[in-house]
């Protein structure tokens, strides 16, 4: 429990920073992107809305429910389909993207909160704990680097799109990502 509620109040803590990167990130947008504005915004907003309950997935995989996360995952990713379709199909353009993401993340997270609750409410705490920073320090010390490596990840695996994307355009880009998000899923 007590490393729950350290986590959680660093999670809460990083909230106003993930707010301040998604501005940075928007107001940063080149000026020909004006389509992804909406969309941009949309996501981010979502983003940052549920970034604090990421907590819940990441507890279960601790608690190695590793069944119910497969379940759940599939579960996710099939409504995410389905929403995106029926988006594309009735003309959302980018905003169905991002409601399929926003929906897969939404299912994921609330099942997980869902889960924790009923199978394992023992490591919830009652309330978010205040964020203290000598306890937190060596916590934060000894997990920078799997933020690190989260951040360098999603650079690896996008960058191939966006140097497609730059050399070829955007009309060779989205194949090529479908291509390969279906290898990755096989």
């Amino acid at each position: 429990g007590t490393v729950v509620e350290r986590a959680m109040s660093i999670v809460v803590w990083q909230v106003p920073l993930v707010a301040l990167a998604s501005v940075v990130a928007w107001v940063a947008l080149p000026a020909d992107w004006v389509a992804l504005e909406g969309p941009f915004l949309l996501l981010s907003g979502a983003f940052v809305a549920m970034f604090p309950l990421r907590v819940f997935p990441a507890l279960l995989q601790g608690l190695q429910d590793l069944v119910f996360i497969a379940a759940q995952t599939m579960v996710a990713w099939s409504l995410g389909l389905i929403a995106t379709v029926a988006l594309v199909s009735a003309g959302a353009g980018l905003y169905a993207l991002v409601i399929g993401w926003i929906v897969v993340q939404a299912y994921t997270l609330g099942s997980a909160w869902y889960r924790l609750r009923r199978r394992y409410p023992m490591v919830l705490p009652r309330r978010v704990p205040r964020f203290r920073w000598l306890e937190s320090k060596t916590l934060l010390q000894s997990a920078g680097w799997v933020s690190a490596s989260q951040v360098a990840q999603v650079l690896l695996a996008g960058s191939d799109v966006l140097v497609i994307g730059w050399v070829l355009g955007k009309e060779a880009a989205a194949p090529y990502a479908v291509t390969a998000r279906l290898i990755m899923v096989l």
